[in-house]
């Protein structure tokens, strides 16, 4: 399972006996501030799951590559530095039928960017969401090379421009626990 490096780094920092108090004060502070952040995310998650059931025009998704698969799996050292290819696997979940749609590729076809990114949230507004979708929620982790770009953001304000959404309402994480909860 995975773990965000912020709550791992200030629960390090919160019981290291090389720390004065003032400072293990200081990182239990940061890491309450963290953890009441992650909470008002899955909380808005929840609002918007909601909204989505009860509305029509209303789609909400997260979004979000999962860890990298390696292949082949093989234990002798020489051999798995020699032949390991990376296959990564692209999660949309969708929070209205609490459904989700990978996408997997190995790295010898394309990288894992933003162009990726929009490719595969385009592909799944086109054949997976209703056509009366108008508001689109998109739930994601703050990973700039992937999420949080200009080139995310720039294809989704196309698809206000070119009519296929009114609105898009995108929600960047600090905290990524929530889609492993899916």
């Amino acid at each position: 399972m995975d773990t965000y490096c912020t709550c791992e780094q200030l629960s390090v920092r919160m019981k290291s006996p090389s720390l004065n108090d003032n400072a293990k004060r200081v990182a239990g502070a940061e890491f309450i501030v963290h953890k009441r952040r992650a909470n008002k995310f899955t909380k808005k998650m929840e609002y918007c799951s909601n909204l989505c059931k009860e509305d029509n025009e209303t789609s909400s998704i997260c979004i979000d590559y999962k860890q990298n698969l390696h292949l082949p799996e093989i234990p002798v050292q020489e051999a798995f530095y020699l032949r390991q290819l990376n296959v990564n696997v692209f999660n949309i979940h969708n929070l209205r039928d609490n459904t989700a749609k990978l996408y997997i590729y190995h790295e010898g076809l394309v990288k894992k960017g933003p162009d990726e990114v929009c490719s595969f949230i385009l592909g799944y507004i086109s054949n997976e969401l209703p056509n009366t979708t108008k508001y689109l929620h998109i739930f994601s982790d703050s990973c700039p090379g992937q999420n949080r770009n200009n080139t995310v953001v720039r294809f989704l304000q196309t698809l206000v421009t070119t009519g296929r959404l009114k609105k898009y309402i995108p929600s960047f994480s600090d905290s990524w626990a929530f889609l492993h909860a899916l």
